[in-house]
């Protein structure tokens, strides 16, 4: 009898394990849809060293909307660079957006005018969806950078060479070169 209500209880925990992802998914409103983005090889350099990266290219409005949203595992592709007609001022939010992120933007010249590190906007349990992102809206306002931008790079927390990256911009500009 005791085995027994052991078997049960772990098959419930590990039932529980398994649909988390699905919770979590209906929770934020995430689409189960997978993403159809263009990927693309970007380098970043300066006088002394390049860094190559595969990226996800969002042009469009939709694309620029739904940028990392709902995404849960980085180790297809290390980021997404955002690309406009029209230079921007805005930030970017970290609505439904799971894993950390480094965001470097860019300017007319394809040179790094700024950057932040973003935290995930967490939804607490209960929460009204429309009180979640007043919150990320509030949030977002420690990301605006300090001049327009034409391009930006949004790199996952786990991209192997986000250290090196960090510390080349703490004292120089990175160039952005799209090499497709």
């Amino acid at each position: 009898m005791k085995n027994k209500l052991i078997s049960i209880i772990f098959l419930s925990l590990l039932i529980l394990l398994i649909a988390c992802d699905q919770i979590r998914d209906n929770y934020y409103n995430c689409s189960s849809e997978d993403l159809k983005y263009e990927t693309t090889n970007i380098t970043l350099s300066n006088n002394s060293s390049s860094v190559n990266i595969n990226v996800y290219h969002g042009k469009s409005n939709i694309e620029h909307q739904r940028g990392l949203m709902c995404i849960r595992d980085s180790e297809v592709i290390d980021g997404m660079l955002f690309s406009y007609k029209n230079e921007q001022k805005s930030s970017f939010w970290m609505l439904k957006t799971f894993i950390p992120i480094t965001i470097i933007y860019f300017d007319t010249n394809n040179l790094s005018v700024d950057f932040f590190e973003m935290k995930p906007c967490k939804r607490t349990l209960f929460q009204k969806m429309t009180a979640y992102e007043q919150k990320c809206y509030e949030e977002s306002k420690d990301y605006i950078p300090q001049t327009n931008y034409i391009n930006s790079l949004e790199l996952f927390e786990s991209f192997e060479k986000l250290e090196e990256i960090k510390t080349i911009l703490a004292d120089d500009k990175l160039k952005l070169m799209i090499n497709n």
